[in-house]
C-alpha cells in the first residue's frame, strides 16, 4: 500500500515536471518575450513623442511581475526535479513515504501554485491547457 502511494506520487510528480517544462514554461517565456518587446517599443515611442515617464511604468510592473513568476517557476521546477531524484534513494518504503510528505508534495505544490498564478497572467491564447474558467464553464 505504501509502495503504491509512492509510485502514484512519483508518476504525478514526473507528469507535472514534464508538463511544466515542455508546455507551461515555454508558453510563459513566449508571452514574456512578447511583453518585453512591446514594452521596449512603448518606451521608445514615449521618448520619440516626448511623453513623460509616466506612460510605461504600469506595463513595466506587469512585465516585471511575470518575469519574477517565471523565474520562481524555473527554480520550483528544479526543486521538483531534485525531489523526484531523491525519492528512490531513501532506502526503505517508509523513508520514501516520508520523503514524499516532506519534499515531493511541497515541491509539487510550489510548482502548481506558481503555474496557477501565471495562468492568470499569461495571454489565454498562449496557455497550453484548458484554464480553470474553461473547465468551469465548458458546457
Amino acid at each position: 500500500r505504501l509502495e503504491q502511494y509512492v509510485k502514484t506520487l512519483d508518476i504525478e510528480a514526473k507528469t507535472l515536471l514534464r508538463m511544466t517544462r515542455t508546455e507551461i514554461l515555454p508558453a510563459c517565456l513566449r508571452d514574456q518575450s512578447e511583453l518585453a518587446t512591446s514594452y521596449s517599443r512603448l518606451v521608445e515611442a514615449s521618448r520619440a513623442l516626448d511623453l513623460n515617464d509616466a506612460v510605461a511604468p504600469a506595463q513595466g510592473k506587469h512585465l516585471a511581475a511575470i518575469a519574477r513568476d517565471v523565474t520562481a517557476l524555473l527554480a520550483a521546477t528544479d526543486a521538483l526535479e531534485a525531489a523526484i531524484g531523491g525519492l528512490h534513494s531513501q532506502g526503505s518504503p517508509e523513508a520514501e513515504g516520508r520523503h514524499c510528505v516532506d519534499a515531493l508534495i511541497p515541491a509539487m505544490d510550489a510548482v502548481r501554485e506558481l503555474a496557477d498564478h501565471l495562468e492568470g497572467r499569461v495571454e489565454r491564447a498562449k496557455w497550453p491547457f484548458p484554464t480553470y474558467l474553461d473547465l468551469l464553464f465548458q458546457n
